[in-house]
């Protein structure tokens, strides 16, 4: 079992772009996927979305939510299924965590790619032991001259971006919307995601660094051997509107 790896995901999203997701991972060597539908009535045949073994497929009706276990470090409800997203992916974590058979586990969106140049578990086998977590940094993927089309063309870049500089004065003569929330540019996030043991108890729940009940071990170590490839791909108007729910607090 040693330095096997698992990826959790909450999608809401097409059979396209959860296929893409799900063969990127599997060549790249995960040992679990647990995929979490969190509109399973958007699709016709979830069946199609089995195509190996690796997969663990929850479809999250109102059933699954019914009959869930009640995660007591979650401001949540018992048997109702939480209004905010972000509530649902840590409770989908922590069932997978429950359940699964590996050492390591992430915590990853449907519209981000883990990527190596070296093998994932190769990499975690270096990890000290008194490290519970490893942090993946985030490229945000970027475009040429065109917006993509489709979703292909989503995913098919090869051009990335990190937030090596931070300039917040720069960016705010570009972008001079007062709600562009734009972290010195157009970033998803800059935290990126973390592996983190599967064996250790978590005292709060996170998407990017959940943090262990044992205070002495160290939480998302540095790491540049892995990285999360981000494909946002929004206009500057979905950006705001994503924004603006964020900041209010919307559910999802």
């Amino acid at each position: 079992m040693n330095n096997t790896w698992a990826l959790v995901v909450t999608a809401k999203a097409s059979i396209e772009n959860i296929k893409i997701f799900l063969d990127h991972h599997l060549k790249l060597g995960v040992n679990e996927i647990f995929l979490f539908l969190d509109s399973p009535e958007d699709f016709n045949n979830i069946d199609e979305l089995n195509i190996n073994e690796k997969i663990k497929i929850f479809p999250c009706t109102d059933e699954f939510w019914r009959t869930r276990d009640h995660y007591e470090i979650l401001d949540t409800e018992p048997n109702k299924k939480p209004k905010a997203v972000e509530q649902r992916q840590y409770h989908n974590m922590l069932h997978a965590q429950d359940v699964s058979k590996s050492e390591w586990i992430m915590m990853i969106d449907i519209d981000e790619l883990l990527y190596s140049g070296e093998r994932i578990n190769e990499i975690l086998s270096e990890i000290p032991t008194n490290v519970f977590s490893v942090r993946a940094a985030p490229l945000e993927a970027v475009y040429l001259e065109n917006k993509p089309k489709n979703l292909l063309e989503v995913f098919n870049t090869s051009y990335f971006k990190n937030r090596f500089v931070v300039n917040y004065s720069f960016w705010n003569e570009i972008y001079k919307n007062k709600y562009l929330n734009h972290k010195s540019g157009f970033f998803g996030h800059v935290t990126g995601k973390t592996f983190h043991r599967v064996n250790v108890l978590i005292r709060s729940a996170s998407c990017h660094i959940s943090r262990p009940y044992d205070t002495d071990l160290m939480c998302a170590l540095d790491n540049n051997r892995f990285f999360i490839l981000h494909f946002e791909s929004m206009t500057q108007e979905f950006f705001i509107e994503k924004n603006l729910k964020r900041i209010s607090r919307k559910p999802n």
